[in-house]
């Protein structure tokens, strides 16, 4: 007799009919409420923040572009820092711009705080 198996998974290690193996799971969250959260990858976030300020230097012509400069080096140090809270203070201030330009080179996590802290979309 054939045997029919439907399967509708998002994430899944293994799947199937008697199947068995060793898998490893790893999650990713991010807790903006506190600042950057303890499982959230403070490498990405600081190789994003340093794509950005390069991706937006040569770009900048307005004073407002320049304040948003300082406001991403701030940021990056507070980044090496591990410093959540630094970090979300300092993406407060950048502006559309800067969102923009994230979105530009898929800096997703950075993306993702400034619209948390400036309620932009």
């Amino acid at each position: 007799m054939d045997q029919k198996n439907t399967f509708n998974v998002n994430q899944a290690g293994i799947v199937g009919v008697n199947v068995s193996g060793n898998t490893q799971v790893s999650t990713q969250s991010h807790d903006y409420g506190d600042g950057v959260s303890a499982s959230s990858d403070w490498d990405v976030l600081a190789d994003e923040l340093r794509r950005l300020t390069v991706h937006l230097k040569d770009r900048a012509a307005t004073q407002e572009h320049f304040a948003a400069l300082a406001e991403l080096s701030a940021a990056s140090e507070a980044a090496a820092s591990k410093e959540g809270h630094g970090v979300l203070r300092r993406l407060a201030g950048v502006g559309r711009w800067v969102l923009d330009g994230a979105r530009q080179i898929g800096a997703r996590l950075v993306a993702e705080m400034i619209m948390k802290e400036t309620g932009m979309k």
